[in-house]
């Protein structure tokens, strides 16, 4: 990565550095925590790197009131066709919750980002998503 870009660890690694195996409940409250904490790490990083890019990755940006708690220029959307999210889904990933029921949770519940955001087809090539969220 360059000096101008940096990123805040996924919630998935916040989560499994925060709680023990026995820990981990996805629970809404949990979610917030690890939020919050992912929150604090990228004031960090702003008030050390002024101008630094920051992105979150994750579901516990599905809420609106999720949105709100950060400081953000604009809003990245990843999008992806259900044939890709149900191949994503069947590889291996350290979340024990992660399959097609909980996509299914999060879409219907998913709230509509407000303002300015953009729009990244995640089927495309990194290069270009990048390229796109950088633009």
């Amino acid at each position: 990565m360059s000096e101008t870009c940096a990123t805040v660890p996924y919630s998935v690694a916040v989560r499994a550095a925060m709680f023990g195996p026995g820990e981990v409940s996805y629970t809404t409250e949990q979610d917030d925590l690890v939020q919050e904490w992912m929150v604090e790490a990228a004031r960090w990083l702003w008030e050390s790197k002024p101008g630094l890019w920051i992105f979150f990755d994750g579901r516990t940006f599905s809420r609106e009131y999720q949105r709100a708690r950060v400081p953000a220029e604009y809003c990245i959307v990843c999008e992806a066709g259900e044939a890709s999210v149900r191949a994503r889904l069947r590889e291996a990933h350290v979340a024990a919750n992660r399959d097609w029921a909980l996509y299914e949770r999060v879409r219907e519940a998913f709230e509509p980002v407000r303002g300015e955001h953009l729009r990244v087809n995640t089927e495309e090539p990194l290069e270009e998503c990048v390229r796109a969220a950088l633009g």
